[in-house]
């Protein structure tokens, strides 16, 4: 058994998971540790093209931190992964320079195509057999990923995101007919339409999803236990999607388990989620808190799976 740590760098939020991995004489990974923080250090970046000065310093502290957190524990193994946010700031260099001598640990910026492969190991769980289909919508871009077991056979990277496309589309509180009319249409004009799914399992993965779960089970605080496994049907979730609408952001940050940090984009990414199963006709989809942070650990002992 060996514990190691996972930070994952997203547009709009900072993961980190230490976890305890045992690989005899069965493979399993328990969580010892997760916390989430919104630091949207991808405010504005389409507008202009750099990450966001506030959200940087706050990401670079919380980074610092949670490295010292891990070295107290006796960690050594701590893996720092950078997602769409890192790779499409002109200044991200700067970035991961700072982090390298605040921490003296180097940032991976994952690219888009492992991004989806380590989303789609995370949320699949101990499944081997099976064809499944995983929807991770963060906060720069979208992941679509279709596979069988541990083989991934198709993906795609949509460039939308709860964060990139509020900025984008929303532009009134509570949302206008015509923004969320162009909203629509503009998730709609960027979805892949090269994959027919037939009968497959569906998980969801990301900020947007685990909160839709929490929202659903009435939750008083969203917890990693407390939405594993919760099943949104598509009915359920264009009925978020109407109530977002009709209320402001105020009011939506008044619902106990939505963080006041997410409440302006939730709508957005709800959006996303509710074009993609109509558009696929997805009836429902399984909630997993098991993402990224999770399907790198699994990458990193996949011959330990295999064997």
């Amino acid at each position: 058994m060996s514990k190691l740590a996972v930070i994952d760098l997203g547009t709009n939020s900072v993961k980190l998971l230490i976890a305890q991995v045992n690989s005899r004489p069965h493979f399993m990974i328990k969580p010892l540790y997760e916390k989430v923080v919104i630091t949207r250090i991808g405010r504005n970046l389409k507008a202009t093209g750099k990450l966001d000065k506030s959200g940087a310093d706050k990401t670079i502290r919380l980074i610092k931190g949670f490295v010292n957190r891990c070295r107290k524990e006796n960690i050594n193994d701590i893996f720092i992964l950078g997602t769409n946010a890192l790779r499409e700031a002109i200044d991200s260099a700067e970035f991961i320079r700072d982090v390298k001598r605040e921490t003296g640990l180097s940032i991976k910026v994952i690219t888009p195509r492992e991004e989806a492969y380590f989303s789609y190991l995370g949320a699949i769980g101990p499944l081997r057999k099976g064809k499944n289909l995983v929807i991770d919508i963060g906060g720069g871009s979208t992941e679509l990923v279709y596979g069988e077991g541990f083989d991934v056979t198709w993906w795609r990277s949509i460039p939308i995101g709860a964060v990139k496309l509020t900025e984008l589309c929303v532009h009134s509180d509570p949302i206008t007919k015509s923004d969320y009319d162009k909203m629509i249409k503009y998730i709609k004009h960027r979805l892949p339409k090269t994959i027919k799914p037939g009968s497959m399992a569906c998980y969801g993965v990301g900020g947007t999803v685990a909160t839709l779960a929490a929202i659903a089970k009435k939750l008083k605080k969203l917890t990693p236990k407390g939405i594993e496994g919760c099943v949104l049907t598509k009915s359920k979730v264009s009925g978020l999607m109407e109530l977002f609408c009709r209320i402001g952001i105020k009011t939506r940050s008044g619902i106990a388990c939505l963080e006041k940090e997410r409440a302006d984009i939730i709508l957005a990414g709800t959006a996303v989620l509710s074009v993609i199963m109509r558009f696929w006709n997805i009836k429902e989809l399984t909630v997993s808190s098991k993402g990224l942070r999770y399907g790198f650990i699994k990458d990193k002992m996949l011959p330990h799976l295999e064997d």
